[in-house]
């Protein structure tokens, strides 16, 4: 763990940290966690975060359908068990090579704090 974290919160009260990791080399990692998760659903409730996952891959209000896959898979990212919802710790690794595919992965994030209800929403009716 980095021992230099600056820690900032948004005006919209998002907590937010930052920090400097040399490994891997010119990857940023970007991580949305939130303080749910199927480790803490109950019974009733079991699977909701699981299918709030899929919902945040399956697209959004910016990135429809597979467009967050294909952008994050065309620059170098795999999906696998670090891109889960058990703990609700959404995590991306992009190049820092471009400013643009920074934005955009920013987008990705906003997108799944903020409008996942719209997208859920449009695809329902």
């Amino acid at each position: 763990m980095p021992q230099d974290i600056r820690t900032f919160t948004l005006s919209s009260g998002l907590r937010c940290y930052l920090a400097h990791n040399s490994k891997p080399e010119r990857r940023a990692e970007i991580r949305l966690v939130v303080n749910a998760g199927s480790l803490l659903e109950d019974n009733d409730q079991r699977g909701l975060a699981h299918f709030l996952e899929h919902l945040a891959f399956n697209g959004s209000k910016r990135f429809p359908k597979q467009a967050v896959v294909k952008y994050l898979e065309a620059r170098g990212m795999s999906f696998g068990v670090h891109t889960n919802a058990d703990e609700t710790v959404y995590q991306i690794q992009i190049p820092t090579d471009s400013l643009s595919v920074l934005a955009t992965a920013l987008d990705i994030v906003a997108d799944w704090s903020s409008v996942l209800t719209e997208a859920m929403a449009t695809k329902s009716t």
